[in-house]
C-alpha cells in the first residue's frame, strides 16, 4: 500500500516537473522571410501604377493652366517569387525630351526636345524638404524609397506654360523609373560602372483640367436652352389653336 502510494507521488512529481519545464522553455521565434531576390537583386521588376490611365504614360493636369502636376506609384517586385521589394531606392526622372538614358549616374536626355521645352520638378511624397529635385529643369530626378508593399509614391510638377495643353492632352516629354539600390546592393555593372537596375517608363502629357465653375456654367446654359425650347413649343402650339 505504502509502496504504491510512493510510486504515485513520484509519478505526479515527474509530470509536474515536465509541465513546469515546458512553461519555462521559450518557443523559438519564426524568422522573417527573406526575399528570394536578396541574393539576386538584379531579379527585380518595376511597374507603374496610375489611376484611370492606361499604359505607362502620365498626364500632368492644371486648373486652367500651369502648374501642371500628377502623382503616381512605382512598385518593385521580385520576379522569382513575386514578393514586394522593401526599402529599395528607385530614381524617378522627368525630361522634356523624347527619352531618357538612365545608365549614367544622373541620367541623360535622348531624342529631340519636345516644344515648348517644359521644366519639371520630381518630388517624393514621403516628404523631402526642399523637394529633392531642386529647381525646375529640363531633366529632373528624385530618389524614392519603397515601403513594406514595395511601393513608392512620387509627384511630377511643371510650372511651364503650354498653350497646347488647353484643353490637351499635349505631349511634353518622358519619364523613367529605375531601381538603383536593393538589399544593400547598388545595382552597378562592376566592369563598365553603368547602372543596371530594372527600369520602366513612358511619355508625359499636359492637360488643362476642367474647373467646376465652367462645368456648372455649361450645364446651366444647356438647361436654359432646353427650357426655352419647351416654352417656344408650347407657345407655338397654343397660337395654332
Amino acid at each position: 500500500m505504502f509502496r504504491y502510494l510512493r510510486r504515485s507521488l513520484a509519478a505526479s512529481a515527474l509530470v509536474a516537473m515536465v509541465g513546469l519545464g515546458s512553461l519555462l522553455v521559450v518557443p523559438p521565434t519564426t524568422a522573417a522571410a527573406v526575399s528570394a531576390c536578396a541574393s539576386v537583386p538584379g531579379a527585380i521588376a518595376l511597374s507603374l501604377v496610375i489611376d484611370l490611365e492606361p499604359g505607362q504614360n502620365i498626364t500632368l493636369k492644371g486648373a486652367g493652366g500651369p502648374p501642371f502636376s500628377a502623382t503616381a506609384n512605382v512598385t518593385a517586385t521580385c520576379t522569382i517569387d513575386n514578393s514586394p521589394v522593401t526599402g529599395a531606392t528607385v530614381r524617378v526622372w522627368a525630361s522634356d525630351s523624347a527619352g531618357i538614358d538612365v545608365t549614367s549616374a544622373n541620367g541623360s536626355q535622348t531624342g529631340l526636345v519636345i516644344p515648348p521645352a517644359m521644366n519639371f520638378v520630381v518630388t517624393s511624397i514621403t516628404g523631402v524638404t526642399p523637394p529633392c529635385g531642386g529647381a525646375p529643369s529640363a531633366l529632373n530626378f528624385c530618389d524614392v524609397t519603397t515601403d513594406a508593399l514595395g511601393a513608392a509614391v512620387f509627384t511630377i510638377t511643371s510650372p511651364t506654360a503650354n498653350p497646347a495643353a488647353i484643353p490637351g492632352p499635349a505631349l511634353i516629354g518622358s519619364h523613367r523609373e529605375q531601381v538603383r539600390q536593393a538589399f544593400g546592393t547598388t545595382l552597378v555593372d562592376p566592369v563598365t560602372g553603368r547602372f543596371i537596375g530594372a527600369n520602366n517608363g513612358g511619355f508625359l502629357f499636359a492637360q488643362t483640367a476642367a474647373t467646376p465653375e465652367l462645368d456648372s456654367f455649361i450645364l446651366f446654359g444647356a438647361g436654359g436652352l432646353v427650357l426655352a425650347g419647351f416654352a417656344w413649343k408650347r407657345r407655338r402650339a397654343s397660337s395654332s389653336r
